[in-house]
């Protein structure tokens, strides 16, 4: 062999063997805590977030470029005590080497290790921050890649290769994320925020948590496709449950990489995803906009073994947090039956309502500002127009605030309160019911009170209704306000009732533990005690027919009372079902009728045919019924009223006297007394002009038993014909055709009557 063939195979060893020595101790040659405290500071210029590196388990050239950070940290913010954000348990990042060689940097495989994420509370300080860096999101990777590079001293020229060769942000001054063949996470786990906004410690995760999350995708590099495989745990405390969830989908990089798109993703999660819960199966097309962090579902899908929504989604940073758009179609489907079947909610009302529910809206996320608009929906035919501007709440127990406005064209709601039965084709039903027509207009929303809202967390809410029926009673142009607090319900109603107007006020309360119960017993301790509810209600030219003939018991068409009312009630009770209101009802109530006739029982025939006077003429008789005035006030509780002051006034007939009303039972008391001003002409019945005649009512108040004591009046009559030496004993000789018997009825009967 020629020297100088030795010589160069000496030399091609010596520098092979140089450059292998110099790849083993270049690691050893970097300063890692310099390189440390690099990577901490890369990363929290990336992340906007303080951040810290407990070690540097691993550097190494060969046989493969490989580095692992142990005990990666990031915080929410820079305070002393601000939680933690991410925590990573390790981080390992591992390089092809021959790519390396040739300046260009290939991931065949980054792993992570039990990353912990916490959803961040972002002040109002921060939420500028946050949002840039949604606005160009960059991975944990990115940062890492980026120390290294000033570490290893890598030239301009070769990282500007390498942001040609992996994915980057045009424009872009730092080294971009380079291709990577495989991506791992291994036991992941993404729960709800720490804090609140104001800092203070939550009680309890303010969202279900997303655990044993477990991840394989790749590769993840422009021009290709590869897939994406996972599965995870979705737990949660308040509502409790726990289902697994699986999710897979192709992964295909946009050249240049400004987009990535997931075609599609299948999601399937309980049952579905072959474990416990309810099966959800969510399909859809996803768009990630890299360059603007904006995330489109396009269309989506989702599944629940009943339900079927569907629609399209865009997610998007903004100034003031996360915002989203959706456009959501849900078809008809039966909500009473789903439930029931999927999570055991038994719904009070009939068994054919809710039955047929669906709709489609339009929807809007900014932060925590939720708006739907445009919302059409269906409730069994009834056609329901809706619009709502919502403050989601940041934590568990927290209520809703903002508005809610509905708006109805006709809806009887008493087939869906508890203990409804199915009625179909009744008298009753509400009007026009064979044709839904289209609801009136949304009423507007009331001028936004922000700072009202937010110490007092109210949630507004109206409603416009053409015809509503409630409590067997019909309700035309309602208008209905209200407000919802957490433990309190404010409503303030108006509506044309009957061909008259009602204006009416209603509260229900939560009182704390400790309060009087409905009968002044003390709550015990964990006992809830039954709202309190107070409605103050007033009246005026309510025909009374019409109203009481909704309310009779059995349908029958003649209403007990006519005529035109004027009411006022203010009442007071407790309740946790109907029967319970009714047991605890109690207050005051007065009623005035006007120019009406009483129905209930035949005045003139229970009367004129107890002293069977003769030739009173019918016309006569139905006058004993009319009235000119029908008054009372009552007071009451515990479900019985009690009134001192029934009169009845009518060209004929004055009636005074007092009763009682037992709601639980529904029963009725009358002790009354019937003068007669103005007596009908005709023989028996004259007589007893000016003179008391008691009447007395008993027994249910649908039909209850009447009785006269006409005695009492007789002997009245008897008494003042003798005082007076009326002509009555003549005209009764002459009935009977006795002669004699005014003479002798003048001499015994003053002993008998015990005058």
């Amino acid at each position: 062999m020629p020297p100088w063939i030795k010589l160069l195979t000496g030399l091609v060893f010596a520098l092979l063997l140089l450059a292998l020595g110099a790849a083993a101790l270049a690691p050893r040659l970097i300063d890692q805590q310099q390189l440390r405290r690099d990577l901490e500071a890369e990363i929290a210029q990336s992340m906007a977030r303080p951040t810290r590196i407990k070690a540097i388990g691993r550097l190494r050239l060969l046989p493969t470029p490989s580095i692992r950070l142990d005990g990666v940290r990031l915080l929410e913010s820079a305070r002393i005590d601000a939680p933690t954000w991410i925590t990573i348990d390790s981080l390992r990042l591992d390089a092809d080497l021959w790519p390396l060689l040739s300046g260009r940097l290939v991931l065949a495989e980054v792993v992570l290790d039990r990353p912990r994420m916490r959803v961040p509370v972002a002040s109002p300080q921060q939420r500028a921050t946050v949002s840039h860096m949604a606005a160009m999101p960059t991975p944990v990777v990115q940062p890492v890649v980026s120390a290294l590079w000033h570490a290893l001293g890598v030239s301009a020229l070769h990282a500007s290769e390498t942001r040609e060769s992996g994915m980057h942000a045009p424009g872009a001054s730092a080294p971009a994320l380079p291709p990577i063949r495989r991506l791992i996470i291994r036991d992941g786990q993404l729960s709800g925020p720490a804090t609140s906004p104001d800092g203070s410690a939550l009680p309890q995760p303010a969202m279900p948590r997303i655990e044993d999350f477990n991840l394989s995708a790749g590769p993840l590099a422009p021009g290709q496709q590869g897939q994406l495989e996972a599965t995870f745990t979705l737990n949660s405390e308040q509502p409790a449950f726990s289902m697994p969830g699986r999710a897979e989908a192709e992964i295909v990089l946009a050249e240049p990489p400004t987009e990535l798109r997931l075609q599609p993703l299948r999601l399937r999660l309980g049952a579905a995803a072959g474990g416990q819960g309810l099966p959800i199966q969510i399909d859809t097309e996803v768009l990630i906009d890299l360059l603007n962090g904006r995330v489109m579902l396009d269309p989506f899908e989702l599944l629940a073994d009943g339900p079927q929504i569907g629609g399209v989604a865009e997610f998007y940073p903004t100034p003031v947090g996360l915002a989203a758009d959706a456009q959501v179609q849900v078809p008809p489907f039966d909500l009473r039956r789903w439930l029931l079947e999927q999570a055991a909610i038994g719904v009070p009302g009939a068994a054919d309502r809710l039955s047929h529910v669906g709709g489609q809206f339009e929807l809007r996320l900014r932060e925590a500002e939720l708006t739907i608009d445009h919302a059409a929906l269906t409730v069994d035919q009834t056609p329901v127009h809706a619009l709502a501007r919502l403050q989601l709440p940041q934590e568990i127990g927290a209520p809703v605030s903002g508005q809610l406005a509905l708006a109805v064209d006709r809806l009887d709601l008493d087939p869906y309160l508890p203990g409804a039965e199915i009625t179909t084709g009744t008298a009753r039903a509400v009007s026009a019911a064979a044709a839904p027509s289209m609801p009136p207009s949304l009423p507007s929303l009331l001028p936004r009170s922000p700072e009202v809202e937010e110490t007092e967390h109210v949630l507004r809410l109206q409603l416009s209704a053409g015809e509503l029926r409630l409590g067997g009673l019909s309700y035309t142009a309602l208008q209905l306000s209200g407000r919802v607090r957490a433990d309190a319900l404010e409503l303030e109603a108006r509506a044309d009732v009957y061909g008259g107007h009602l204006e009416a006020r209603f509260n229900a309360s939560q009182p704390s533990d400790g309060a009087l119960g409905p009968r002044g017993e003390i709550s015990g301790a964990g006992t809830r005690a039954a709202p309190a509810l107070r409605l103050a209600a007033s009246a005026s030219a309510i025909d009374v027919a019409a109203l009481l003939s909704d309310l009779q018991p059995d349908g029958r068409a003649q209403a007990p009372v006519t005529g035109l009312a004027e009411i006022e009630l203010d009442l007071v009770g407790r309740a946790t079902d109907p029967q319970a209101m009714l047991d605890t009802l109690g207050g005051e109530a007065a009623v005035v009728v006007r120019d009406g006739a009483v129905t209930m029982v035949d005045l003139g025939q229970l009367i004129i045919g107890t002293v069977g006077a003769m030739g009173v003429s019918r016309e006569e008789t139905e006058n004993l019924t009319r009235f000119s005035i029908l008054s009372l006030t009552a007071t009451g509780a515990d479900g019985r009223f009690h009134s001192d002051d029934i009169q009845l006034r009518s060209n004929l007939l004055h009636i005074d006297g007092s009763g009682q009303l037992e709601l639980p039972t529904q029963q009725i008391a009358l002790d009354l007394q019937a003068v007669m001003t103005k007596p009908p002409k005709g023989r028996g019945i004259k007589e007893l002009e000016g003179i008391p005649i008691p009447i007395s009512a008993k027994g249910p108040w649908a039909d209850p038993r009447w009785e006269v004591d006409i005695k009492t009046a007789l002997d009245q009559a008897a008494r003042r014909a003798l005082r007076e030496d009326s002509d009555l004993l003549d005209a009764l000789e002459e009935r009977s055709g006795i002669k004699g018997l005014g003479d002798g009825l003048r001499q015994i009967l003053p002993g008998l009557l015990g005058q």
